[in-house]
């Protein structure tokens, strides 16, 4: 259980710091632009999963 608290400790610090990332982003070029990016990378990424399953 010490181990699993303890990675569990670490993720939860990593994504505490993207989450401020993410904010400070929202904050400085709009929460419209950065969902409109969010959504585009999400797109692309699904595309390419989709192309290497036809295959």
């Amino acid at each position: 259980m010490e181990k699993v608290n303890e990675r569990l400790t670490e993720e939860n610090k990593i994504l505490k710091a993207e989450n401020k990332d993410y904010s400070l982003l929202r904050k400085v070029f709009g929460r419209k632009q950065i969902d409109d990016l969010l959504e585009q990378a999400r797109t692309v990424k699904g595309r390419k999963r989709d192309n290497t399953r036809s295959r």
